[in-house]
C-alpha cells in the first residue's frame, strides 16, 4: 500500500505532471539499477527506465492509482518493457559474470573466489530463477511486492524462491566439486 504522503503525491501527479517529478526522483535509480542488472547495457537500461516512467505517467493521468505498491508497479512496468524488448530483439543477453548481481556478497560470502563462484552459479540459473532471487534478495522487495511484479500469489513467490535457492545451491555444489572450495547460499527470507 502506498504510504500516505506517496498516495497524496500520486493524486497530485495525476493532475499535475510536475508533481510526478518527485515520484520519478524517488524511484528512478532503483528502476535503472534493476534494468541495468537485467540487460548489462547502460543505454538499453536508460531506454527501458525512460519508457517505464513514461508509461507510468500516462497511466496515472488516464486511470489514476489503484494498486497496492507503487514501487512494485514500476518494477512490473520495467519488467514488461524488458520482456517486450526481448520479444522484439531476441533474447536478453546474459550478464557478463563480473556484472551479475552479488546479492549482498559481503553478507553471504567470505572471499573473492566465493563471490565469483556465486556470480557464476547465479548466471547459470534460468532467467525466472534469477528474477525471483534478484527481486527478493538484491532489490530487497517484500514477497507481496515481488508477487505483484511477477503477477503471481505470495505463496507462489515462496515456492519459486525456495526452488531457485535450491537450484543455486546445486550449482554452487557442482562448482565446489570442481574447485574444492566451500560456498555459501543464503537461507530463505
Amino acid at each position: 500500500m502506498p504510504q500516505p504522503d506517496e498516495y497524496r503525491l500520486l493524486e497530485r501527479a495525476r493532475r499535475d505532471p510536475q508533481a510526478f517529478a518527485e515520484l520519478y526522483d524517488r524511484y528512478v535509480d532503483r528502476i535503472y539499477a534493476y534494468t541495468f542488472r537485467r540487460t548489462g547495457d547502460p543505454a538499453l537500461a536508460q531506454d527501458v527506465t525512460s519508457a517505464t516512467f513514461e508509461k507510468a505517467l500516462r497511466h496515472l493521468q488516464r486511470k489514476g492509482w489503484k494498486g497496492q505498491s507503487y514501487c512494485a508497479w514500476l518494477y512490473r512496468i520495467a519488467r514488461n518493457e524488458l520482456v517486450a524488448h526481448h520479444r522484439k530483439n531476441g533474447r536478453l543477453a546474459p550478464l557478463p559474470v563480473e556484472q551479475a548481481g552479488e546479492m549482498d556478497g559481503e553478507g553471504y560470502v567470505q572471499s573473492g573466489q566465493q563471490r565469483r563462484s556465486l556470480r557464476e552459479a547465479f548466471a547459470r540459473l534460468a532467467e525466472s530463477d534469477r528474477e525471483v532471487l534478484s527481486l527478493r534478495l538484491y532489490e530487497e522487495l517484500s514477497s507481496a511486492e515481488t508477487a505483484e511484479i511477477l503477477g503471481c500469489s505470495i505463496q507462489n513467490v515462496y515456492v519459486r524462491l525456495h526452488r531457485a535457492l535450491e537450484r543455486l545451491r546445486r550449482e554452487l555444489d557442482a562448482s565446489e566439486e570442481n574447485t574444492g572450495e566451500q560456498n555459501y547460499v543464503p537461507k530463505e527470507t
